[in-house]
């Protein structure tokens, strides 16, 4: 079900505000295994951190609001923000997924052919699942089989906000053929979006782009 309405706040500066709900079946969500070998073992102090998915039946409320504001043809600034409501079937919580993102972005095309543009992203903390194992490995198992395990410990883990400000640069060399560089993670914010798998610090990427 989506319903909403957009409408001007200025002559330049428009808004869109939505609501979206839907029902999803067999939706991924993931948790970490940790598997903690035996202190008596060789190879005590090595965990095996893999990613295993759950699938659960949920329905999500969104709440959407876009601001768009268009500056004599050149700047470009949109402010968009998502909430989200989850209504697990079986799932203790929407593992991983956020309460809440936003998003900041600004264009600013210098000339016909030389553009630039800012992206600073937001996202709420969320909760993240880990099972741990003491001993021999378990698996291959079922996740029925896995959670019956008398030994399986469970901790929630809670990921801290993301905050994240990227810059790019792209020149129209002709009309199929550019170049581009970007400054990624600029905030210098080493955050987590899937627990134990933090991001690149900041970085630099460049490269040559053609359109056929």
């Amino acid at each position: 079900l989506y319903g909403g309405f957009d409408g001007k706040m200025a002559p330049k500066t428009n808004f869109k505000i939505s609501v979206n709900y839907s029902t999803v079946k067999n939706r991924p969500l993931y948790y970490l295994f940790k598997h903690l070998y035996d202190e008596s073992m060789p190879l005590s102090y090595i965990t095996d951190n893999t990613f295993d998915v759950i699938y659960d039946n949920l329905d999500i409320l969104k709440f959407n609001l876009e601001i768009f504001h268009a500056s004599f043809g050149k700047v470009n600034l949109l402010l968009s923000g998502n909430y989200y409501v989850y209504d697990m079937k079986t799932m203790q919580e929407a593992w991983n997924l956020p309460d809440w993102d936003a998003k900041l972005s600004l264009e600013y095309k210098a000339s016909e052919q030389l553009s630039f543009s800012t992206n600073l992203f937001f996202m709420s903390k969320r909760r993240a699942l880990i099972y741990s194992y003491p001993g021999e490995d378990p698996r291959p198992l079922s996740n029925a089989e896995l959670f019956e395990l008398e030994n399986l410990q469970t901790e929630i883990h809670t990921l801290e906000p993301i905050i994240d400000l990227n810059f790019n640069a792209d020149y129209k060399i002709t009309g199929k053929l550019s170049v581009f560089a970007s400054l990624n993670n600029f905030a210098f914010h080493k955050y987590q979006h899937w627990i134990g798998y933090p991001v690149q610090s900041f970085n630099i990427m460049g490269g040559v782009s053609y359109a056929f």
